[in-house]
């Protein structure tokens, strides 16, 4: 399960932010997080974050998603309850290309599915593929 989540670089995220997420202690209604707060406050860049994490191969932050004022470098950390990390990071400053490091990996390959945030959701489903006459 994963504890903690840190971000550093990746669009609106200039500085180290935490994300301490609650774990199951068989009480009902432990386990759950909800991500609120307004809009531009960050909310689908942590969805994102968790997806890039998830992917079996570390993807490219293109210079929109990476934040000048960190260095222009892209840092996302997640650690479980055991101490487990993965951490995924931009090669050099100014690079779109990103590594993945992992000690024991908190999120192996295929444990994970994030749903796509709204900024990457396509609400026609394949617009123009299908006529709407009948």
């Amino acid at each position: 399960m994963i504890k903690k989540l840190e971000l550093k670089g990746l669009r609106g995220f200039a500085t180290t932010q935490c994300l301490e997420l609650a774990l199951p202690d068989d009480r009902l209604g432990s386990g759950f997080t909800a991500i609120v707060g307004p809009n531009n406050g960050g909310k689908s860049t942590i969805v994102e974050a968790l997806r890039a994490l998830s992917l079996t191969e570390p993807p490219s932050f293109t210079v929109g998603k990476r934040n000048l004022k960190a260095g222009d470098r892209v840092e996302i950390l997640v650690r479980d309850e055991a101490g487990n990390t993965k951490e995924l990071r931009t090669v050099e400053e100014g690079g779109s290309e990103a590594t993945l490091l992992a000690n024991n990996d908190p999120i192996p390959p295929g444990s994970m599915f994030v749903l796509p945030s709204r900024r990457f959701f396509e609400p026609l489903f394949g617009k123009g593929i299908q006529e709407r006459r009948g």
